[in-house]
């Protein structure tokens, strides 16, 4: 029983975490558009809905200019264009799909020439508009992310090779060990990564992507070599 006992809790960990990582991404989505949609009112009213369309034609540039031959595949902001189009037509053509806006336009046909339903359709378009090419951008963004994982691998291992070596120097010294440093230390990797993504994927502004990301990878990297010189000094 001690195997499966210990395959059950691999899988329940591997579940647990995919749902934090779910949670993660969507937490992050509804905080940008709802960043968005208060930006529009209180930073960029000029601009309104051009805002968000203007990251998505920005980030789109940058991607197939600078990433034009990735390990993933060429042109990857042209291939999640083609991907979310291709997402619409097979929505679009989905029988569960037709029959719900059949319905909602049976629904609807009474208000429709409303001066209530026009001025609710005139008040949330752009708002619609807006989230949609905010969803755009985030797939975007995950791309990017996607592309930025062997930074933070490559830092990775440096910062462990590097606390290993000065677990050695410490161990063969006689230095004493901190629990209290190497517990928090250890804490702090999962949180530079997440803080990482998080920020980066939220941001209501264009601007390169390493700006973000390296510091992140770099404080990664630190806190992996902490955790690794304050292992405990004998196994």
């Amino acid at each position: 029983t001690a195997p499966a006992t210990r395959r059950a809790g691999v899988v329940r960990r591997l579940v647990g975490a995919t749902g934090r990582l779910l949670r993660l991404l969507l937490v992050s989505l509804l905080v940008s558009i709802a960043i968005e949609w208060i930006g529009m009112h209180a930073w960029w009213p000029e601009l309104g809905v051009e805002h968000s369309h203007r990251m998505v034609l920005a980030e789109s540039a940058f991607l197939d200019r600078n990433i034009s031959s990735s390990w993933v595949r060429s042109q990857p902001a042209a291939a999640i264009s083609r991907l979310i189009a291709r997402t619409k037509s097979s929505l679009s053509e989905s029988q569960i799909v037709t029959h719900v806006i059949e319905w909602s336009g049976t629904v609807t046909s009474h208000i429709r020439f409303s001066a209530a339903w026009r001025g609710l359709k005139s008040m949330l378009g752009p708002y619609a508009r807006a989230a949609r090419n905010i969803i755009e951008l985030y797939a975007i963004r995950l791309t990017v992310l996607g592309l930025a994982a062997p930074l933070f691998v490559l830092l990775g291992w440096v910062g462990l090779v590097d606390g290993l070596v000065q677990r050695d120097l410490r161990r063969w010294g006689g230095g004493r060990e901190s629990s209290y440093v190497y517990h928090y230390a250890k804490r702090s990797n999962v949180v530079f990564v997440t803080l990482a993504g998080f920020i980066y994927l939220a941001m209501p502004i264009t601007i390169h992507p390493a700006i973000v990301l390296v510091p992140f990878a770099i404080a990664c990297a630190g806190s992996i070599g902490l955790t690794a010189s304050r292992f405990k000094k004998y196994l």
